[in-house]
C-alpha cells in the first residue's frame, strides 16, 4: 500500500482491515480516488451451489469503493456506506 497525504484513518494507513483480513481480502495499491483490493476465492467464500456468495462480492465493491473514497474525504471526515444495492 503507497500511502500520501490523504485524510484516512490512522489505522487504515496502517493497513489495519479486521473485517477484511478475516475474509482474507488484501489491500493493494491505494492512490487518491482509487483503490486495488485482492481475493483468492477458496472454499469459505462459497455458497452452497458452488458460487462466490453474493455478501462475498459486495463486500469487494463497498471496500475498494469506501477505501477511494476515504482517499478524498476532507480533513475530520469519513467516508461511509449509506446503501448498497447489487442487482
Amino acid at each position: 500500500m503507497t500511502s500520501k497525504d490523504w485524510h484516512f484513518p490512522e489505522a487504515l494507513k496502517r493497513g489495519e482491515f479486521p473485517f477484511l483480513n478475516l475474509l482474507g481480502i488484501e489491500v493493494g495499491d491505494i492512490e487518491t480516488g482509487k483503490a486495488v483490493i485482492h481475493l483468492t476465492i477458496e472454499e469459505k467464500h462459497l455458497r452452497s451451489l458452488g458460487m462466490v456468495h453474493g455478501g462475498v462480492t459486495g463486500t469487494l465493491l463497498d471496500s475498494a469503493l469506501g477505501i477511494a473514497g476515504a482517499s478524498q474525504a476532507p480533513d475530520q471526515h469519513h467516508a461511509v456506506t449509506m446503501q448498497l444495492n447489487i442487482n
